[in-house]
């Protein structure tokens, strides 16, 4: 019988050798197995030797989605990496593949790409599948994604209360920073202070009791925090800067005099901050000057805001010089103008009128300018003169024809005085007009 090798029939094998001493009656093989053997007494065996072919490897690769990094870290590996199946004499042999979401900390499965492997069976639910062994290379890659974390939430408060300071956008409300959670377990974030985005306000300190994860914060309150199933809280604390103080003056117009005491309305903690001020109720002022400063901003230097006000009118001061008991007058009326006098005080002047004395003034000489017209009367009396003698007397004597008259001087000083001649029997007046007939 003429023998030889089977591998032609054999699938995914190939000939290795063939074993003839159990064949007396066979002929030294050839290399390819082919025997010729003599039939002869008893039973002889001839043994074919096979072995399986080698096949292509199998490559899976286990990527986040929209990735190429490899997530799954193979038994033996120092780092995650592609699993590599050998196909050395695996021909035909077939490989079962399923996805590693167990053995990949915070990803779960997504999807199977077996396009690149011609056979692999459909997968199931779980990316199971199973691969045979081929002559070409064949490859099947798992797609994960990241779990869902819970949130961290970022609040930057004003410190002491619970006030939001940081706006994500500009000009925006402020409100806490809500970081997602979505797709992002085990993912960290790093965090700090947003002093430089929050105008007025500086950094004073961080609270990461409620973010278990964070690290030991920095002395500008940096921390980096791990996405987690539960959610964490951290919160940031600031102070309003410290400004300039408004300095407030009530001035008389065109003066520095001080009408009020200056008010000082302290700046500390309160840069960036409103600032009112208010005229002030002057008695006899009213306020000409409202600065345009009156209300503002808290700034970073000091700050002065001017009021000025003029003194009101008031009534005129009249001055009269008169004569006692008749009111008559004396000298020149006087008016102390009262515009722009309401308060202050005024002075009247006694006056010095000849041939009077003065007597008394009312209500006073010196007083204050109200608001109506007042008068100050200065009141004298006529001072004492000498009295005037008139003689009568016969011519070239001193012989008295009637008798003398005295015109009283008290309280007559400067007045006039006449004098006449006498009716005197047997006699006529020689002089009737002496020169001192009349005078003061």
């Amino acid at each position: 019988e003429d023998l030889t090798n089977k591998e032609a029939d054999i699938a995914n094998y190939e000939f290795v050798n063939v074993e003839v001493t159990a064949a007396p009656g066979a002929s030294t093989p050839t290399a390819t197995g082919a025997t010729g053997v003599t039939y002869r007494a008893g039973t002889q065996t001839v043994t074919y030797r096979y072995r399986r072919k080698n096949a292509a490897n199998i490559t899976v690769h286990h990527y986040e989605v929209g990735q190429a990094t490899e997530l799954y870290k193979p038994a033996g590996a120092a780092a995650p990496s592609a699993e590599v199946f050998d196909g050395t004499a695996k021909l035909g042999l077939t490989e079962n593949l399923t996805n590693k979401a167990a053995d990949i900390d915070n990803f779960e499965y997504v999807s199977v790409d077996r396009t690149g492997a011609g056979s692999a069976t459909s997968p199931s639910a779980t990316g199971a599948t199973t691969v045979t062994y081929i002559s070409t290379p064949q490859t099947v890659t798992y797609y994960y994604k990241r779990k869902n974390a819970a949130n961290i939430t970022v609040h930057h408060y004003e410190d002491g209360t619970t006030t939001e300071l940081y706006s994500q956008t500009a000009g925006g409300t402020p409100s806490a920073v809500t970081i997602s959670g979505t797709g992002k377990l085990g993912l960290t974030e790093d965090l700090t202070n947003k002093a430089a985005d929050i105008d007025n306000y500086d950094y004073v300190g961080i609270d990461v009791s409620g973010a278990p994860s964070a690290t030991s914060p920095s002395s500008t309150g940096e921390t980096t925090l791990t996405h987690g199933n539960t959610a964490q809280t951290v919160i940031y604390k600031y102070k309003r800067k410290d400004a300039g103080d408004v300095i407030v003056h009530h001035y008389e117009q065109g003066t520095t005099t001080q009408l009020v005491p200056d008010m000082t309305l302290p700046g500390a903690g309160k840069l960036g901050l409103p600032y009112t001020t208010t005229t002030q109720t002057i008695p006899n002022f009213t306020v000409v000057t409202v600065p345009s400063n009156q209300n503002g901003t808290y700034q970073s230097g000091n700050q002065t805001v001017t009021y000025y006000y003029k003194r009101n009118n008031a009534g005129n001061v009249v001055v009269n010089y008169l004569e006692q008991g008749t009111n008559a007058v004396l000298d020149t009326q006087e008016t102390l103008n009262g515009t722009g006098k309401l308060g202050t005080a005024f002075t009247t002047v006694q006056k010095n009128i000849n041939d009077y004395d003065f007597v008394s003034v009312s209500p006073a000489a010196n007083g204050t300018f109200t608001s109506g017209t007042q008068t100050v009367n200065y009141y004298y009396k006529r001072k004492d003169a000498g009295n005037v003698l008139v003689h009568h007397y016969e011519m070239g004597t001193t012989n008295s024809l009637a008798p003398d008259e005295n015109i009283n001087g008290a309280g007559n000083a400067g007045l006039p005085y006449t004098t006449s001649p006498a009716n005197i029997a047997n006699y006529t007046v020689v002089n009737a007009t002496p020169a001192d007939h009349t005078g003061i």
